[in-house]
């Protein structure tokens, strides 16, 4: 059986946190350029790996405990910020866009606008605090 030292936990974590970002980033820039589906894919597919190392408990102690809390925060106020601004946006606050285009792109971006807020609020914690 495998044994990781508290460091090698954190140090997973952290690696885990910075490619789920990355691949958070790389699908929106795939969703605003119209880049390949491969990329859109590859790009879930590299988050939900991060999330999963994110989600086991084994590997978290009190201080990824804290910046996991300060994440999901983030991404809970992100996700009711859309929900209220979303009437705006929608109903042609923006003119001279196409109405159907606009509703396609706000649908696309909005959980991939949360889970980037996740991790900009768990490296936000971990820039106030370090270990």
């Amino acid at each position: 059986m495998l044994t990781l030292t508290a460091d090698q936990k954190a140090a997973m974590v952290i690696t885990a946190a910075f490619m789920g970002s990355a691949a958070i980033i790389l699908h929106i820039a795939a969703i605003a350029f119209d880049l390949a589906d491969f990329l859109r894919g590859l790009s879930i597919g590299l988050a939900l790996v991060s999330l999963a190392i994110l989600l086991i408990g084994k590997l978290r102690d009190e201080y990824l405990d804290g910046l996991w809390k300060q994440g999901a925060s983030a991404a809970f106020a992100t996700t009711v910020v859309l929900f209220l601004v979303r009437p705006f946006i929608i109903e042609g606050a923006f003119t001279g866009i196409d109405g159907a285009r606009l509703v396609e792109a706000y649908a696309a971006l909005v959980a991939p606008a949360a889970i980037l807020a996740f991790f900009v609020g768990f490296y936000g914690a971990r820039l106030r605090n370090p270990a």
